[in-house]
């Protein structure tokens, strides 16, 4: 009997294991990106909770819709706008005032250079939707009265952004506010001062600050998730980027290529690392690609936004699937398919990109010459400066550097009025670079700037490193490197912490520089020989298949009913074996 209760047993283990194993991948599975969302409107704080979206207004509906608050939102030629959350509407207070949005990312508020509906958050992002206007500020700039650990000082709260017309940053002081939160400890605020008697000792503090009116737009962006970092001036000195910047012209650019593609060959869960990683013979993670694979299925295809669709295509063409027929749809057509009236810039210029590196024939409505036209009618002649920006008539680096990838293959004779326009908008980012060579956003400084503007200069045969690019104290190029942060990855803020974003777009700004040292003439990073019609079609496989059919399909169980019902059943087979055992044979 005994051996049969153990044989039992070791069935029991044989089934149960596999099982739990089973859920337990399952979960794991499940665990996609989580962010926080926060909505706060001019009075109150509306609602707070968690999604796993990573579309920014995907993320909001997940979050307003688990509180039961309905938003109203309007699609326009540009993107969408958000109307009305609740009973808030726009323009309350018969002004410019409306729903905006903010996102902070560990401690420090993101460069938003898109509209909520375009933008991607990364896993532990906060999104905060705000109720404001143009004089609803983030504190995103925060001076101290001495550098002294544990000595009494004064912090200043400021808001802070880069003027176009001059390149200068500007500084504003944020006034109005009565009292913020230092570590979960309140101050009084006299001015934009806030005094803290016993100081700070060195390393990150957390400051909460918040400014709800009922009759006005508050003057700050309620947030109690702020980083200050606090350090040493030796601190300063040794991480700063400035003295980073008096990097000799030897600069070791194989080293760094070396630095970041390591980091990333262990982290290329994101699209745009596996295009990266392409180059290097890499083939990255296909997380990204099975994500989308059964909401594609599941979803109409024009549900997608454009950027969305070119980078999912992108992605499948570098890790060698064909964007032809991804679960039974075709991404190209449907791409190529759409009006060009819905196009923003950064839209036709990633699907001049998907035409050149998928190399896509011109069969479709949607051709390589509207997509070139779009770009054109979009650009910026204000005050001298050429240039494209995503709104607004001041040029932007970042979107300038990504036409500059986007028109590159059309700097010909051929196209007298992209060579014309290119030319121009060449020598406005020249323009505004400051005299230690960094571009700057009318937000700050920041990495994406350098990067995007460095791929774009070498596909157009332009040296980011030549006097064009050099200024008194640097160039292109040793600003870039100047955010280098550590584990293999670089900054976006220079005093900032580490970010994949800017990690994988330096990468791409660095090999592009590389090549296009080795061959001395253009390099363009989205050129490529692959025919993507020619890849074969992605699949999942069977163990990928199941696992999904147990995660809960139509007209099966939910995979978190069937452990218990496995455990019941077979105890309950158990214990009717060992009552059978235990009655008296009959004679």
């Amino acid at each position: 009997m005994k051996k049969k209760i153990n044989s039992l047993l070791l069935v029991f283990i044989f089934i149960l294991v596999p099982i739990m194993n089973l859920n337990i991948k399952i979960k794991a599975e499940k665990a996609a990106i989580s962010v926080e969302v926060v909505v706060n409107s001019h009075n109150k704080m509306m609602a707070k909770g968690k999604s796993d979206k990573s579309n920014a207004l995907e993320a909001l509906k997940d979050v307003l819709n688990k509180n039961k608050i309905e938003i109203d939102i309007q699609e326009y030629d540009w993107g969408k706008e958000i109307v009305k959350i609740g009973s808030v509407a726009k323009g309350k207070f018969g002004g410019y005032d409306g729903w905006l949005y903010a996102v902070n990312r560990k401690g420090t508020y993101v460069d938003i250079t898109s509209g909520i509906d375009s933008f991607t958050l990364e896993a532990g992002d906060k999104l905060i939707l705000y109720y404001g206007d143009l004089g609803t500020v983030t504190v995103n700039n925060i001076e101290f009265s001495t550098k002294e650990e544990n000595k009494e000082l004064s912090i200043s709260l400021n808001n802070s952004y880069i003027d176009y017309q001059t390149n200068a940053p500007v500084v504003n002081p944020i006034n109005g506010l009565s009292k913020v939160k230092i570590d979960g400890k309140e101050y009084k605020v006299e001015g934009n001062s806030v005094n803290i008697p016993k100081g700070l000792s060195y390393g990150n503090h957390t400051l909460e600050v918040s400014d709800f009116q009922e009759s006005k737009c508050p003057v700050v962006v309620a947030d109690d998730s702020i980083t200050i970092n606090f350090g040493s001036t030796e601190e300063k000195k040794s991480g700063n980027g400035d003295s980073q910047n008096n990097i000799s012209k030897d600069k070791a650019i194989k080293e760094e290529i070396d630095y970041i593609s390591n980091y990333l060959k262990d982290n290329s869960s994101d699209p745009w690392a596996g295009v990266v990683l392409q180059k290097f013979g890499v083939k990255a993670d296909e997380s990204f690609i099975k994500e989308n694979y059964e909401k594609v299925a599941k979803e109409d295809l024009k549900n997608l936004s454009n950027t969305d669709l070119e980078k999912l295509i992108l992605n499948l063409t570098a890790l060698g699937y064909s964007p032809y027929d991804f679960n039974g749809k075709n991404l190209i057509e449907e791409l190529f398919s759409r009006s060009e009236e819905n196009f923003l810039i950064n839209d036709a210029a990633f699907a001049l990109i998907v035409y050149n590196y998928a190399n896509v024939g011109e069969e479709y409505s949607l051709s390589k010459d509207k997509l070139i036209n779009i770009i054109l009618e979009k650009t910026i002649n204000n005050n001298g400066n050429t240039g494209w920006a995503l709104s607004g008539d001041s040029v932007n680096p970042d979107i300038t550097g990504l036409v500059f990838s986007a028109l590159a293959p059309y700097n010909k004779d051929e196209h007298p009025k992209v060579k014309e326009v290119i030319q121009k908008a060449v020598d406005t980012l020249s323009k505004l670079q400051n005299d230690k060579g960094y571009l700057t956003d009318s937000f700050g400084i920041f990495s994406e700037s350098q990067s995007f503007a460095i791929i774009g200069l070498v596909a157009l045969g332009e040296n980011p490193e030549g006097p064009k690019f050099t200024k008194s104290q640097g160039d292109l190029v040793s600003a870039l490197l100047s955010y280098k942060g550590t584990e293999g990855q670089y900054k976006h803020m220079l005093d900032g912490d580490n970010n994949y974003m800017a990690t994988e777009q330096a990468l791409r700004a660095l090999y592009s520089l590389q090549k296009y040292k080795e061959s001395g003439a253009a390099y363009d990073f989205y050129a490529s020989d692959i025919k993507a019609k020619d890849l074969p079609s992605f699949k999942v496989d069977a163990t990928q298949k199941d696992k999904s059919n147990e995660a809960g399909t139509k007209g099966g169980f939910p995979s978190k009913l069937v452990l218990p019902i496995v455990i019941a059943l077979l105890v309950a087979f158990i214990v009717v074996i060992i009552i059978k055992s235990k009655r008296k044979p009959i004679n």
